[in-house]
């Protein structure tokens, strides 16, 4: 299959599945805009900007209508950051309504594919991307086996262009594989566009390296196979690209028994644990250790309270009886006697119990 000049704009016009204008998005970035209310500050154009990011502009794909699709993502947002966001006064049928009017059955797209994977993180909304974090190594792995990227822009007024998506491509034979899509439109989209430009089908197949999804290539989902006819009878592939990753080394959690990776866990109790009982333990205020037993409440000063772990709390606090509470640096409502030195509560008894007894005896 013949791909196009490398690292040259193409700018492609399509008949496809209708997808909304930018004057449509930009309706729908001003009701958001003016609807959506932050708990904490008022800066809604970035939160609105996030959320069209991540969702395609085609009307309906396999997810749902473009309304539905946005409702998801704002459910994600809200889980993400509960109580950070309220979206109450956002009417989905409205946002349908609003949306399906600027649905156009005809779209012109800007894409360029490239060998060269070294842009910054997030120039084509890529910024949450492990290719550009943990798994950093993988951009050489694709470059140095013949993988590529599409990529796709928006075109404004003066002919800048600015990165908006983007997804792998490897070859396969007279086919090509595309997966690990970011940015502003899926990866259904991305391939439509470019099988349509080739003159070729595409259909959604699973994709794998060396028979793992969640290696170094990570895949992130299935992938979109490109090639002439016939290919609906594909419907896997592994790429072997490079030499075959190492199996990942588990252990067992020595708290709920499921299995974690080198990377994952924590140590609790002095016991290794996964990641979920890693998180689910009490952290010390003092130490930082991780225990399930329960913490201590500790008073630092007159408004905190603080949760210590057993031994921080007997080294570093004094147990009040009279408050039935540690303090960090001593209870603030009591002193020592200055005769005898047993501790008096201010706001209660004026004497200790041994000048109690001589007044007694005095008397």
């Amino acid at each position: 299959m013949d791909l196009p000049q490398l690292d040259t704009h193409i700018d492609y016009t399509i008949q496809q599945e209708r997808m909304i204008s930018e004057e449509g998005i930009e309706k729908v970035r001003e009701y958001l805009i003016t609807n959506l209310k932050d708990m904490n500050d008022s800066n809604h154009s970035i939160v609105t900007d996030y959320l069209l990011r991540n969702v395609d502009t085609a009307w309906v794909t396999k997810e749902g209508t473009y309304p539905k699709r946005l409702s998801k993502e704002m459910y994600k947002l809200n889980c993400s950051m509960p109580g950070r966001f309220d979206f109450k006064n956002i009417n989905i049928g409205k946002l349908g309504s609003l949306s399906k009017k600027y649905a156009l059955s005809k779209a012109s797209y800007t894409f360029d594919i490239t060998r060269d994977i070294s842009w910054r993180n997030g120039d084509f909304g890529d910024k949450a991307s492990c290719f550009w974090g943990t798994n950093a190594r993988a951009k050489d792995l694709l470059m140095d086996n013949g993988g590529m990227a599409l990529r796709f822009y928006k075109k404004d007024d003066i002919l800048t262009y600015k990165g908006i998506s983007r997804s792998w491509i490897v070859p396969k034979g007279d086919r090509i594989v595309i997966f690990n899509a970011y940015g502003h439109y899926e990866l259904h989209t991305q391939a439509e566009v470019l099988s349509k430009y080739l003159g070729v089908e595409h259909k959604e197949i699973d994709v794998v390296n060396y028979g793992n999804e969640h290696g170094l290539l990570y895949i992130n989902g299935t992938g979109r196979l490109l090639g002439v006819p016939p290919i609906d009878t594909v419907n896997y592939i592994d790429l072997e690209l490079g030499e075959e990753e190492p199996e990942e080394e588990r252990w067992e959690c020595e708290h709920c028994g499921h299995m974690y990776g080198e990377d994952e866990g924590g140590t609790v109790d002095e016991s290794s644990v996964c990641d979920d009982c890693y998180s689910n333990a009490n952290e010390c205020y003092q130490c930082g250790s991780r225990t399930f037993d329960s913490l201590n409440d500790v008073r630092i000063d007159a408004r905190r309270t603080r949760e210590f772990c057993q031994s921080c709390a007997e080294s570093e606090a004094s147990w009040c009886e009279y408050h039935d509470i540690w303090h960090l640096n001593g209870c603030p409502e009591r002193e020592s006697c200055e005769k005898h030195g047993e501790t008096v509560d201010e706001c209660g008894d004026e004497l200790c119990s041994l000048c109690v007894e001589e007044k007694e005896n005095e008397e």
